[in-house]
């Protein structure tokens, strides 16, 4: 039985909000059959499910989601 092996590749976007970045990603996801992940969107909705007293760890800093979540809506983050 002969094993195929796929090498993995991954496409990093980056750019200045507004620049098209998302734009770019989505017609090359559907152009090539590729998976279009938003990180911005997973870390949104971590935020706004996060249980009280939940944080994270930048660099030696406390960040408390419930705090961070109340800077994304306000447009801070």
């Amino acid at each position: 039985m002969s094993r195929t092996t796929f090498k993995k590749q991954v496409v990093i976007i980056m750019g200045a909000p507004g620049s098209g970045k998302g734009t770019q990603a989505e017609l090359l996801a559907d152009q090539f059959s590729l998976y279009y992940l938003e990180t911005s969107k997973i870390i949104e909705a971590k935020m706004m499910n996060a249980k009280k007293g939940e944080f994270t760890v930048i660099d030696g800093k406390k960040y408390f989601l419930a705090e961070e979540k109340k800077k994304w809506q306000t447009g801070l983050l």
